[in-house]
This record gives structure tokens, C-alpha cells and sequence, in this order.
């Protein structure tokens, strides 16, 4: 279910690296996400504007089946694939009640304390590609979920 195309074919920038058509079979992957419950993230938590301005849903399963894609996504990386557990984690998130937030800042993909961050995206339409964010070069500011533009320089 997890199998995964060809890692060569990507574009490779400063920050992630961008491949089309990630998974061989996407709407196995997306069958077994819709089955799956996902739960609120940071449900109740002190000062958690989740539900307020936006919801942000998550899976985190383990799956024997995407054990050898998370060994792809670490030699990719050049990093140690001891660690592998075939952990997957996901974000199903929607925006609501930020008025004009978009203007003034960037939503970033971070890493929190892992190897890396892949994003896939699994709509068929609009904006579709898979992203792989790892921290390729060093930043001036901590990787955060929003950046203010006045704080960053993308080149």
C-alpha cells in the first residue's frame, strides 16, 4: 500500500526536496486514512486556538508496509535508517477565522525534533506533488510553524 515511484526524479532546493507522483497506489493510501479515525490534536490544551482558528486532525499508526518508504526517505537523506519504525503520522488541517494572517506571514513546514518532514499530498487536482523538508542549510531563525516575511529571505 505504501510503495513508493522512483526518489531520483525530484526537484532539490534549499529547503525540501519536491516529487510528483510519490506513491504508486494513492488512493490505497487515501482508502486507509478514511477508514482510520483521526483524532484533534492538542485537544484541551491550555491556550490551543485549535477548533478556534483552525482544526487540525492527525493519525499516527504503525505500519509494517511503510517501514522500507521511511528507509527510502532516510538514504535519501543521507541519514542512519536504524531508527526506522514505519510511524505514520498525519495532519488533516483547515484554516478558519485568520483574516488576513496570509499576508503578513509564511507557513512553514517544520521538523519539530525529527529527521525530516514529508508533506504528501493526495487530492487530485490543484496542488498536488509530494515535499520532503529537511534542513538542508542552516536558518538565522528557529523553525517555526508561522514566519513573519519581515524575517525571512526566500531566494
Amino acid at each position: 500500500m505504501f510503495e513508493i515511484n522512483n526518489l531520483q526524479l525530484l526537484n532539490k532546493n534549499n529547503f525540501c526536496y519536491e516529487i510528483k507522483n510519490f506513491y504508486k497506489n494513492p488512493d490505497e493510501v487515501c482508502d486507509i486514512l478514511n477508514k482510520k479515525r483521526p483524532y484533534i490534536h492538542k485537544w484541551g490544551e491550555k491556550n490551543s486556538l485549535n477548533t478556534v482558528d483552525f482544526i487540525d486532525c492527525r493519525h499516527n499508526f504503525i505500519s509494517n508496509e511503510f517501514k522500507e518508504t521511511e528507509k527510502k526517505i532516510y538514504r535519501l537523506l543521507k541519514k542512519d535508517d536504524q531508527h526506522v519504525q514505519g510511524l505514520v503520522t498525519t495532519n488533516f488541517i483547515k484554516f478558519f477565522n485568520l483574516k488576513d494572517e496570509h499576508k503578513n506571514n509564511y507557513w512553514w513546514p517544520h521538523t519539530d525534533k525529527n529527521t525530516y518532514n514529508c508533506i504528501v499530498y493526495l487530492n487530485k487536482d490543484g496542488c498536488d506533488g509530494t515535499n520532503i523538508y529537511a534542513q538542508l542549510k542552516k536558518m538565522k531563525e528557529q523553525n517555526t510553524l508561522i514566519l513573519g516575511k519581515e524575517k525571512i529571505n526566500i531566494n
